[in-house]
């Protein structure tokens, strides 16, 4: 419905307003190396009490050896 992207955009636009560095990515459409990171905010609707299954995956896959800061919101 939008709201994920809504919220996604709106931490973004702060974040730029504080001289921070951004990328908004689409775990969907793009490739992310988690380790290029410093901090990283996900993003993820929730259907019937769960995370869709590619953001599952994502952090199965990829967050493991991840050692920096992470924020999850959910919409």
């Amino acid at each position: 419905t939008g709201n994920t992207k809504f919220i996604a955009k709106n931490i973004q636009q702060k974040l730029l307003q504080w001289g921070e560095e951004v990328d908004l990515i689409n775990i969907e459409k793009d490739t992310i190396i988690p380790t290029d990171y410093k901090y990283l905010i996900i993003g993820a609707p929730v259907y019937i009490d769960r995370y869709p299954e590619i953001l599952i995956k994502f952090a199965k896959d990829n967050l493991k050896n991840y050692k920096n800061k992470c924020m999850l919101f959910a919409t």
